[in-house]
Parts: structure tokens; C-alpha cells; sequence
């Protein structure tokens, strides 16, 4: 999977925006926010439009932090932190947390340590403007899960630069004096208590809340870039005109807004060519047609944008080895 983050932090984000009175369209289009990803289901925003998001927020980054909180975290990432809340020890958590990040974002590193007395993670921002961290945001969240484990404790906490937050702020948020400018951002508690069992540790919840994750995480390593684009294809159909692939092609490129060259070469990569795509969503479309409704043959390949009948009967003989009408026939029940 590429560098990237959920279309739910991205829309989470935007939402804030939007009650700033800051116009989402604008911000979308500025920063090339892939609209298709963002509305999609666990969808993928690439970790250029997010950092161009992030550079876009930092005059209201005060605003961001006070309003963050594990409650807005469940509410955006409800499977993830509900199995932070529910782990074996502290340690077991902050581990945790650690491996499913990546359903909140992959564009940077967070890397833990435990040992017998205390836990340490570091965490390494990889954007192109170094004024600009996503590590206040995490520690807050590693804060946020450490006190539904330990009732007194103080983190050791240090930060390259605040990222346009007062410091005063942040270091009532954590309650401990931060650190700020040091040579790289860590989060350290020293206790042997990290390691120690959670009386209130639900097994059988905990088995069901990681094979959620598990799930969810293999669906977002495993969603292809050919699939997304037969998705799109299947849609605007729908809603366009379209009477052939080229022109289909070309609004597929301008909604994805990257050239038709990159979106060959990405297919490619796939092993897989546009045409196929757009004639394999013709032919679904069809056989659903067929199938499913009584509309004449006419009907059907001016839907699935051919640009007459016998075209459409050629083609789907070509494909099915049967015309339309004896598919229908054969599927018909009794």
C-alpha cells in the first residue's frame, strides 16, 4: 500500500474546516483531494493531498487540538480505539495502536519500544514542510488511551517544534512540561505498571475486535487501483452520456484529475488495460439487465452506451458466445 491516509481522517478534517466557515470545495480542489476516494468506504487519500491538507490547517491548529479527544477519535476510528481501550496490559495497547495506525494514515513512521520498566514511541513526520507534525495529534492519542489504563501518570514528552500550538497548551493537555525542539519527537513513560494485566480485559471481545481490524486493514492493502476505476467507470455511466470509451476514458481521468498516461501506467502495473475494465462493467451492467428487468433490447445497449442494438448484440455475443435474447431466455426460470 502506498503512503496514504483514511478518507475518514481527511473528511474529519475537512468537516472542521467547514464549521470555520472555510469553503471544502476550494480546499479540495487546491490540495487535489481524490473526491471518489473521499466519499468512498474506507477509502485512500494519497499522502501528497494529505500533507497539502496539513499545510492548509496550520493557521487553525489551536483550534484543531482543543478540540481533540479520544471521544472524536472513536468517532472517526471506531474499530481501532475501541481495541486500544480493550488490551491486555497498557503495553498491549500502545503495541496495537502502533500496528493499526495504518487505518489512520501510513505517511509517516511511529515505531514502539517496551522493555520491563516503561514503554517509549517514537514518531517521524515525512512531509515536505518540516513546520508541519502529526506528532502532537498521536501523542495526544497515545495520552488519551495511556489514562484509561494507568490513573496517575506523567509521560516524558518531547517535540521537534509545536506545530503552530502554544506550548502552554500543549503541556496542560498532557499535564507535564513538554519538551520543545529537540532532535526528534518521542513519548516515554517510565513505570513497570505499562506491563501490568487490565483487570477489566474482555477476551472474547478482544477476539472479535481484532478480526475486525485484521479485516479491515487487509481490505485497505488489498483494494486495487483497477477496481476503484471500475467502480468510477460503473458510475459515471450512470450519470453521464458517455457513448464510448474514449470519451469515458477522459472523464475518468479529469474526475480522478491525473493524466491519461499515469492512469494507463498505474492499470498497467495492475496488469490490467482501461478497455477491458470499461467493457467488463458494460458487460456486468447487461447481464443485470437481462436478468433482472424486462427492458427490451434497445433499452439495454443505449444503457450500457453502445451505440446501437445489432453493436451491442455483437458485442455481447463475442463475450458470452449467445446473443442477448438467448442469455435471456437461458436464464429465465421455468
Amino acid at each position: 500500500m502506498n503512503s496514504s491516509v483514511s478518507s475518514s481522517l481527511t473528511f474529519g478534517i475537512l468537516n472542521q474546516l467547514s464549521q470555520l466557515g472555510i469553503d471544502n470545495d476550494v480546499i479540495i480542489e487546491k490540495c487535489d483531494i481524490n473526491r471518489y476516494e473521499l466519499n468512498k468506504k474506507h477509502g485512500r487519500i494519497s499522502s501528497q493531498a494529505h500533507y497539502a491538507l496539513l499545510d492548509e490547517c496550520r493557521p487553525y491548529q489551536k483550534t484543531f487540538f482543543a478540540q481533540s479527544g479520544l471521544e472524536n477519535a472513536y468517532s472517526l476510528f471506531p474499530e481501532l480505539f475501541s481495541l486500544c481501550c480493550n488490551e491486555a496490559s497498557l503495553a498491549d495497547a500502545i503495541r496495537s495502536y502502533v500496528r493499526y495506525r495504518s487505518l489512520i494514515g501510513s505517511c509517516d513512521l511511529c515505531e514502539v519500544e517496551v522493555t520491563p520498566n516503561g514503554l517509549k514511541v517514537g514518531y517521524t513526520d515525512q512531509g515536505p514542510n518540516q513546520m508541519v507534525s502529526s506528532a502532537v495529534a498521536n501523542f495526544a492519542f497515545l495520552h488519551d488511551i495511556s489514562s484509561q489504563y494507568l490513573v496517575d501518570f506523567q509521560a516524558e514528552i518531547g517535540f521537534i517544534h509545536n506545530n503552530n500550538i502554544p506550548e502552554k497548551m500543549i503541556n496542560r493537555r498532557f499535564a507535564t512540561k513538554c519538551l520543545f525542539g529537540t532532535s526528534h519527537n518521542y513519548f516515554i513513560i517510565r513505570s513497570p505498571l505499562v506491563n501490568q494485566a487490565n483487570a477489566l480485559f474482555n477476551q472474547r471481545l478482544y477476539q472479535l475486535q481484532r478480526r475486525t481490524l485484521d479485516n479491515i486493514h487487509q481490505t485497505i492493502q488489498s483494494s486495487s487501483f483497477s477496481a476503484s476505476i471500475e467502480n468510477i467507470i460503473a458510475t459515471l455511466m450512470t450519470q453521464h452520456n458517455l457513448t464510448c470509451g474514449h470519451s469515458t476514458l477522459n472523464k475518468v481521468c479529469e474526475y480522478l484529475r491525473i493524466s491519461r498516461w499515469t492512469l494507463n501506467n498505474k492499470l498497467s502495473n495492475e496488469n490490467q488495460c482501461f478497455t477491458d475494465l470499461y467493457n467488463k462493467v458494460r458487460l456486468n451492467k447487461a447481464v443485470v439487465l437481462l436478468t433482472e428487468t424486462n427492458k427490451s433490447m434497445s433499452e439495454i445497449s443505449e444503457l450500457t452506451r453502445f451505440s446501437s442494438q445489432s453493436v451491442f448484440s455483437r458485442f455481447f455475443r463475442t463475450q458470452t458466445n449467445m446473443s442477448p435474447i438467448q442469455f435471456r431466455k437461458h436464464t429465465q426460470l421455468p
